[in-house]
């Protein structure tokens, strides 16, 4: 195999048991390409408690879902954190006391739209709401971190508790409020965490904070010297169940990763067998690398978790810090523009081609949805002379239109400093000719 210690010394000879070796690797390939690898997703529920209960991740299929239906009715859409002490009544009282909080001033804030509806569809928006106060009351959200909720009368009924915070927010709007989940997804990506050993081999998903074993692979091996008291055709039987488990591993890899494209890969596992494994990683699997952990089978389960979400900190970091270098090259090309109102003059005459926002990153204003006008002043429409309708974020709304029009959109979490030259936010335009 070319690496590693005694184990590199024995290669794959084809000539002996080929019947035994041929059905095995026939199997592996047939077991990386099963259907049930993953839970089968339960059919929707009818209410938010139920969907809620049912343990369903948030995931891409779903922001995807929520971009493409059409609803009947306005779509209310709730992120709310979670404290230490929700799981018992004085937290409970604070998050109802927040909720309500947010009800009354949204639906003062979306007057205009909630005067529009017909009586049918105002009854449904209050039992919408109500159905949210629900959420809060279950008693079993210890150790969860926040709340998300998509209710639209009898179309939509969407929630998750989750490991990751969100931003505190209730939307009520003729789609769904996504961007906060879309950056959530996109500043916790899915991974595929391979954990090793010369026996074994576990695989699961870290996904928005919540660690699932996918999938267990067994294989009676040796040790990973040769004994030399046995004839050399049965230690080559036996080192040849390592190489069948991690050739079986590694498929399995990257049958998850090809169904998750922006899912990372994280290793864990000794730095010897971990090598071998890379023998038979595919070159698009091992692209998708984030880092590696040392095996420590002593470990508890919240510690590994707090692990490997430090391994995709540190990869993101990384990441961002890689994207942020092309600044001063745009800068030097003259295609970048920086500030909001810069940054919004581009993305109205549809001239944005990339934009980066540093998180947390706030600022009311206004919009015209028709037209897909942004401005940080009140007036009207420059396209057809309408008034435009406050929002209460116009990041929000840069980076709905980013997902509507390809901009490709980089929210810079881990290092926002260094966007502050730039007032926290900078596009990228298309050159322009005379």
């Amino acid at each position: 195999m070319g690496k590693g210690n005694g184990m590199a010394a024995v290669g794959v000879n084809r000539s002996w048991e080929t019947a035994e070796q041929r059905e095995r690797t026939i199997g592996a390939a047939r077991r990386a390409r099963r259907t049930d690898l993953r839970p089968t997703r339960p059919p929707d529920a009818d209410t938010l408690l139920k969907d809620m209960r049912s343990q369903r991740s948030i995931t891409d299929s779903d922001l995807r879902r929520l971009i493409t239906a059409d609803f009947d009715q306005p779509v209310v859409s709730l992120y709310i954190n979670l404290s230490p002490d929700d799981a018992v009544a004085p937290g409970k009282a604070a998050r109802l006391e927040l909720l309500n909080s947010m009800r009354h001033s949204e639906l003062a804030a979306r007057r205009y739209l909630v005067d529009e509806l017909a009586p049918i569809q105002k009854q449904l928006l209050e039992r919408d709401l109500d159905e949210l106060e629900t959420l809060l009351e279950i008693p079993d959200l210890r150790g969860q971190r926040s709340v998300v909720a998509f209710k639209s009368g009898h179309q939509l009924h969407r929630a998750a508790a989750l490991h990751v915070r969100t931003p505190d927010a209730l939307r009520v709007n003729i789609d769904p409020y996504v961007a906060p989940l879309e950056t959530l997804l996109e500043t916790h990506p899915p991974a595929i965490v391979v954990e090793v050993e010369t026996e074994k081999a576990q695989l699961w998903t870290l996904r928005l904070g919540e660690l699932e074993e996918v999938d267990a692979i067994e294989s009676f091996v040796p040790t990973e010297t040769v004994d030399t008291s046995r004839p050399g055709k049965v230690q080559r039987h036996r080192l040849m169940h390592l190489v069948w488990l991690l050739k079986e591993t590694a498929q399995l890899a990257n049958r998850l990763l090809d169904e998750q494209p922006r899912a990372v890969l994280i290793l864990v596992g000794d730095e010897t067998v971990l090598a071998e494994l890379d023998e038979h990683l595919p070159k698009q699997a091992a692209g998708r690398l984030a880092g590696r952990l040392p095996l420590d089978p002593g470990r508890d389960r919240a510690e590994f978790e707090r692990r490997l979400e430090q391994v995709l900190r540190d990869h993101r970091r990384a990441e961002e810090a890689a994207e942020l270098e092309s600044l001063g090259e745009y800068l030097a090309a003259g295609v970048l523009v920086a500030g909001m109102d810069a940054v919004l003059d581009v993305a109205s005459r549809f001239l944005m081609r990339r934009l980066f926002i540093a998180g947390g990153l706030r600022q009311p204003g206004f919009v015209c949805k028709e037209h897909h006008y942004l401005s940080s002043a009140a007036g009207r429409c420059p396209f057809h002379d309408a008034e435009l309708f406050p929002t209460a974020d116009l990041v929000d709304e840069l980076v709905e239109f980013s997902r509507l029009h390809g901009v490709e959109l980089t929210m810079v979490e881990m290092l926002p400093e260094r966007l502050e030259p730039h007032g926290g936010i900078a596009a990228v335009t298309y050159r322009q000719t005379d």
